[in-house]
């Protein structure tokens, strides 16, 4: 008889890297294991509402908590997973959440978190919420995530036994290097997937952009996402935007940038495919699912150093090249050099192709998802596994 398990989480749209995981494991062959019911948390407005404080997140959170309880109480699920935040208004719901399913219910709670921060988090927090987030991990039966390097972010209540390592994996139809179009006589392209945040370093891009074409005009700068507030810089995003159209309009040629806006998956899928390099340079990140997917299309990964799980993944000099984040001329001489040297670029991205398909697949990640929903029971003193 399967086990049940309640999956919390947002689905796409908006797309970020949790929405797109909750969607990949509803989709997954984990319902081959499991007798799985989604506990839907989207907020269909943008993303710049994400952890705040107003009357329509309250709303949604309180409901969110009730629907568990009822769960908790007619589904009595062995397990239930939940996508935790690292502010404080996502994660008071999150942590009450957590202590819905484990007191009410019994459940084994399995968190996974998709980003990086979740101790610096911890630490920026008042003393009376610590204590709530305390009370709150120490009802986790299990935590994930995304790289090796990031085991830490739990080991304040989770002993390394009780903590996988799942990256993300990915499956976006159209990521085929073998179907790619030849490159010859096109404009060497850059390309920047992802919300437009000065954070992720739609700035530096912009920057280092500006001394790539002192060097090669010919070369286009191509920007896909959403302009959003960025909470790190605490910036609307109308300024941001009106910062980086100031940037553009003193480069050297205007006309080499392009602002897609976002974009729906079959178009990412084709971006992708018609661009020499992905460069995505941020301070914060957990596991960006564009870098599996420009692995995917097998172009090379520009990406910060000591970043996440992006050491993790990228591996420099191979399947990309690192930088330090926030340093635009670092990232203007990793253009320059993979814009000057075909074969490195064709081998990188090679490389990368290669491991994506041994280690982010969905395949790969269905398989480690597995193993760490199913250790659920055990990580408490279980007898054997679900």
């Amino acid at each position: 008889m399967k086990k049940r398990l309640v999956i919390v989480g947002p689905v796409p749209p908006p797309y970020h890297g949790c929405s797109v995981a909750i969607e990949g494991m509803l989709q997954s062959g984990l319902g081959n294991d499991f007798e799985i019911t989604h506990l839907d948390t989207t907020d269909r407005r943008n993303l710049n509402n994400l952890g705040r404080w107003d009357a329509r997140n309250i709303a949604l959170a309180l409901g969110s908590l009730l629907c568990l309880a009822w769960l908790s109480v007619t589904k009595r699920p062995a397990v239930v997973y939940i996508p935790i935040s690292q502010n404080a208004a996502g994660f008071f719901r999150d942590g009450m959440m957590i202590l819905v399913g484990a007191w009410l219910g019994g459940a084994h709670v399995v968190v996974h978190l998709h980003g990086s921060a979740f101790e610096r988090f911890y630490r920026a927090s008042r003393a009376p919420y610590r204590r709530f987030v305390d009370l709150a991990m120490g009802r986790v039966a299990r935590g994930i995530v995304l790289g090796e390097g990031l085991r830490g972010e739990f080991h304040r209540w989770l002993p390394d036994a009780r903590i996988d390592v799942v990256p993300n994996g990915i499956a976006l139809p159209g990521l085929d290097p073998g179907r790619r179009a030849s490159r010859a006589g096109a404009a060497f392209t850059v390309v920047f997937l992802g919300n437009l945040l000065k954070f992720k370093g739609v700035t530096v891009v912009i920057e280092a952009a500006a001394g790539v074409l002192k060097r090669v005009p010919t070369a286009r700068f191509r920007f896909a996402g959403r302009w959003t507030d960025d909470p790190m810089y605490r910036e609307s995003a109308e300024a941001i935007r009106s910062e980086c159209m100031d940037m553009v309009q003193h480069s050297v040629n205007p006309g080499a940038f392009e602002f897609l806006g976002e974009l729906d998956r079959d178009r990412v899928a084709a971006l992708l495919m018609e661009s020499d390099v992905l460069v995505l340079p941020s301070k914060d990140e957990g596991l960006p699912m564009v870098i599996l997917e420009a692995m995917a299309a097998g172009i090379p990964v520009i990406s910060s150093k000591s970043v996440g799980a992006i050491p993790d993944v990228v591996r420099d000099g191979e399947t990309g090249l690192l930088v330090p984040p926030g340093d635009p001329e670092a990232l203007s001489a990793a253009i320059l050099r993979l814009m000057e040297d075909a074969p490195l670029r064709e081998a990188m991205g090679k490389a990368g192709r290669a491991r994506y398909e041994g280690n982010y697949s969905m395949s790969a990640w269905t398989d480690r998802l597995r193993r760490a929903l199913r250790a659920g029971r055990a990580a408490q003193g279980s007898e054997g596994t679900l």
